[in-house]
């Protein structure tokens, strides 16, 4: 049976100032740069294969909706607006693709692949700590009293 190509969201038509992105775990904690580039991952369910990092995202939910409807194993989430995200990578000519990439557990579940012009990153591993910068604010569960942007500094 044939794979199903991933479906991407159009970033376009959504409203890029309102709309979150989430990821267990605190995303300032000291090996957390470490974790994200080891964690940016093939996902072979799809032809052609996609890359990136595991997210959740619904178009119009809350941060407290998502952390309502999922278990994460992580005391933490870390969340960033779509146009933070966009804006910050675009600084430094890279972008942003949000596939839709649901699993059994979690409907929402998106992979978030950064790209380089135009084309999506198959890996972080070229990149280091030095170039990524303070950003995802976290919230403890329960508390979304904080929204992040992920800067990054080209490699």
């Amino acid at each position: 049976m044939p794979k199903p190509m991933a479906i991407q969201i159009d970033l376009s038509a959504i409203n890029q100032l309102t709309e979150i992105v989430i990821r267990a775990g605190d995303l300032k904690a000291s090996q957390a740069v470490q974790h994200l580039i080891q964690r940016y991952e093939p996902d072979d369910r799809y032809e052609p294969m996609i890359y990136g990092l595991s997210t959740v995202f619904r178009q119009g939910a809350s941060l407290d909706q998502l952390a309502k409807i999922y278990t994460f194993p992580n005391k933490k989430l870390s969340v960033s607006f779509i146009n933070a995200l966009i804006n910050e990578l675009a600084q430094v000519q890279h972008g942003l693709i949000l596939y839709v990439t649901p699993t059994a557990r979690i409907a929402d579940h998106h992979t978030l692949a950064i790209t380089y012009q135009g084309l999506p990153l198959v890996s972080l591993r070229g990149y280091s700590k030095s170039h990524f910068t303070p950003g995802f604010s976290w919230a403890k569960k329960g508390f979304p009293n904080k929204l992040l942007l992920y800067p990054w500094r080209k490699p």
